[in-house]
């Protein structure tokens, strides 16, 4: 694997398996017991030091920010998952739906960085504009 942004994209979204995790911890599924707060998050830590690792060697840029839409999903499912955190710990109704739809934004916009190539999304601007002054 010779692309760097390829790298990137598969560290990115390496990020979903302690999100879909910790959810699933919340909502007391039992295949999930055995995960504690302080599992996910030294998973979180070892994704992230591999993610800021491949950001250095390659000077690659984060990918989920240069996309609109995977941008705007991202934000609306994180603001979807902390509501739903703040249902589940206030015992308010709702806290599942919250937590399954911000998990599933979230994932969303991965899955859809993955897969879109950011060379469509970007307008190239021709340097050869300036020569006609």
């Amino acid at each position: 694997m010779n692309n760097p942004k390829q790298i990137w994209k598969i560290v990115n979204s390496l990020y979903a398996i302690p999100l879909i995790i910790y959810v699933f911890t919340t909502l007391h599924w039992p295949i999930f017991y055995r995960f504690t707060l302080v599992e996910i998050i030294i998973i979180v830590a070892v994704i992230y030091a591999l993610k800021s690792w491949v950001e250095i060697k390659f000077k690659v840029g984060n990918l989920i920010k240069q996309n609109t839409l995977t941008k705007a999903l991202y934000y609306i499912g994180g603001g979807f998952l902390f509501i739903g955190i703040l249902f589940k710990v206030m015992h308010w109704p709702g806290a599942n739906i919250s937590l399954l739809l911000g998990t599933l934004l979230i994932i969303l916009s991965f899955i859809i960085i993955f897969f879109v190539d950011e060379t469509n999304q970007k307008k190239q601007s021709n340097p050869d504009i300036l020569d006609d002054i």
